[in-house]
């Protein structure tokens, strides 16, 4: 029995919004649907297999499949996991504007937890419906104590980070910021903008003594430089712990677009998921990342993304085996950026009470400076 399992599930593609980074077809109105055949067959072939499984509903939209799908989800998880004894958790990435406060209860009542993504002050601009994801929102932290946030950074929003994060502070918010990863000339980023807006806003959260919030993209590299703990799957050599099932069953290495040669093939094909990671896509994807990887090996802080991420390393590069590209040089100079800083202030007074409390914790060495 394999440890643990992380799977993306796109029960549709559909969605009720057309947000302008997104990365599934902008024009898509479909009403594709994960039928009941395919849901049982996912967990038949994953959950007696594995001793922990995280499933991800993502999409489209997944609150689009209605109250009764999840119920069934439900039903089918406690009929394995009680026979299997395996350990199951669900999280929904949703844009909220569906929720209802019947959905909230049953989440929260069996323990899935929710997230959506808003873009700060330019929310109305990049995906609208503001009003209606903020309502979501409230409606999901009825239930539960929080909601999980993404922000998406382009060219539109890139020069209103402070401005967004005095937002999000206001309201308790705490975020993750995704930068765009597209093509459209509209939203693409110049990285070494991003990076001295990435970093400003950094030295005004950490210097922000009476800040009320994280912003969890920062928190992964502090804890990687304090305490060697990871938690992106990005840079975590996800081929293998990771996977992506469509609606109709079609498995691939993550809810990102990646061509058919790297597809796992289709739930029906296997009695066991495992087998998914011996398919001839499995082998295509992962020979041309230990490529990269290999080429990656000596740059400093390969330990922290481990060639980093084969969707990046595609769109960016031309090819899952390519790498050094614009977001890497940004990687590595706000790493070191944030290394520099946290060995110049560790001992001050006026660093945020989060940050603080880490560096506190922490017996990190750096170069000649001890914390």
């Amino acid at each position: 029995m394999k440890k643990s399992i992380n799977l993306l599930m796109i029960p549709t593609d559909y969605c009720n919004m057309k947000c302008k980074y997104c990365f599934f077809d902008k024009n898509i109105n479909s009403n594709n649907r994960m039928s009941n055949e395919t849901l049982y067959q996912t967990m038949k072939i994953v959950l007696p297999f594995y001793e922990r499984v995280s499933f991800v509903w993502h999409g489209g939209e997944p609150l689009s499949m209605g109250l009764n799908f999840y119920k069934n989800v439900v039903e089918l998880q406690k009929e394995f996991s009680n026979k299997y004894k395996v350990k199951i958790h669900n999280c929904i990435q949703s844009n909220l504007t569906l929720l209802t406060s019947e959905m909230s209860e049953f989440f929260a009542n069996n323990g899935f937890s929710l997230s959506t993504s808003y873009d700060g002050v330019c929310n109305d601009i990049t995906r609208g419906n503001s009003k209606q994801i903020l309502e979501g929102r409230s409606k999901c932290l009825d239930y539960q104590d929080k909601c999980g946030t993404i922000m998406v950074v382009s060219k539109i929003n890139i020069d209103t980070l402070i401005e967004s994060y005095n937002f999000f502070k206001e309201r308790q918010m705490g975020f993750r910021i995704n930068p765009y990863l597209g093509t459209d000339k509209d939203l693409i980023l110049d990285y070494n903008i991003y990076l001295e807006r990435i970093y400003q806003l950094f030295e005004y959260w950490a210097m922000d003594r009476n800040t009320n919030i994280v912003i969890s993209s920062f928190n992964s590299i502090i804890n990687y430089i304090l305490f060697h703990k990871k938690s992106l799957c990005t840079f975590t050599s996800c081929l293998g712990k990771w996977a992506s099932i469509n609606y109709n069953g079609t498995i691939k290495p993550c809810n990102r677009y990646f061509p058919d040669e790297y597809s796992y093939g289709n739930v029906f094909d296997y009695t066991s998921f495992n087998e998914a990671f011996e398919s001839e896509g499995f082998r295509n994807i992962i020979i041309k990342a230990i490529e990269r990887r290999n080429k990656c090996k000596e740059c400093e802080i390969y330990s922290y993304c481990n060639g980093g991420c084969n969707y990046v390393a595609m769109t960016e590069n031309g090819g899952i085996e390519n790498n050094n590209g614009s977001y890497c040089h940004y990687l590595k100079s706000i790493y070191k950026k944030i290394e520099d800083f946290l060995i110049e202030h560790k001992s001050d007074d006026n660093l945020n009470k989060f940050l603080k409390t880490q560096i506190k914790k922490s017996s990190y060495v750096g170069g000649k400076n001890e914390f």
